[in-house]
């Protein structure tokens, strides 16, 4: 998936938008035979089940060809600790990504975690609020894959700097039209597309970084 790495990567964890909509809708029913702890246990028991089942049809790469050791120049670099985790770390845009992340990591969630009570605090509906996260899982499903589509075509750094200054955007937005129930609405899709978008990048970008410097 060289090319097509975000989109690979965006229908991979589609299933943790589209999780919610199963679960949620037979939560309640499980709940009732089996209890909370009962749906966790089974819950976890799937997850080892499905990766320990995927993980059968792992297989490594192709090897290259063995090449004939050459013997090391004096005015030529060391290549034995190539594609080490220390060699990728000195690379300054790895860092940068990584301090990027980080900061993000911070508070990307928090706007998401709290539409609910925020839609309550601005005197709608509980049914209402419940609405929002709806909404907020429907475009984490439906518009992952087109937007990591797109950086595919325009560029995966690109895209996701340019979706995660749209986030920015919307928060402010938000902050300033949040009574109009339709702009919020509006938001819970968009929000969820995007942090679905961001969230399918990510392990695309370190990837794309240490494969734009030989010799890794």
């Amino acid at each position: 998936f060289s090319s097509k790495r975000a989109v690979a990567s965006g229908i991979g964890n589609t299933g943790a938008a589209a999780g919610p909509f199963l679960f949620g809708a037979l939560w309640s029913a499980m709940s009732a035979e089996h209890g909370w702890r009962g749906n966790v246990r089974m819950l976890a028991a799937g997850d080892l089940l499905v990766l320990c089942g995927a993980a059968v049809f792992l297989t490594p790469p192709t090897a290259a060809p063995a090449q004939p050791a050459a013997q090391p120049q004096d005015d030529q670099p060391d290549k034995s600790n190539a594609g080490s985790l220390a060699a990728v770390w000195k690379l300054p845009q790895i860092r940068r990504l990584c301090l990027a992340i980080f900061l993000m990591g911070l508070g990307v969630w928090v706007p998401a975690v709290h539409l609910l009570q925020f839609a309550r605090d601005r005197g709608f509906s509980a049914l209402d609020a419940e609405r929002l996260l709806f909404a907020l899982a429907i475009g984490s499903t439906a518009l992952r894959v087109p937007l990591t589509y797109v950086a595919d075509k325009l560029g995966r750094k690109r895209v996701f700097t340019a979706v995660l200054l749209s986030y920015v955007c919307a928060d402010i937005v938000l902050v300033v039209a949040a009574d109009h129930y339709a702009v919020m609405l509006a938001y819970s899709l968009l929000v969820g597309g995007m942090i679905g978008c961001l969230l399918s990048l990510m392990p695309t970008l370190p990837a794309d970084e240490v494969g734009a410097h030989e010799p890794f």
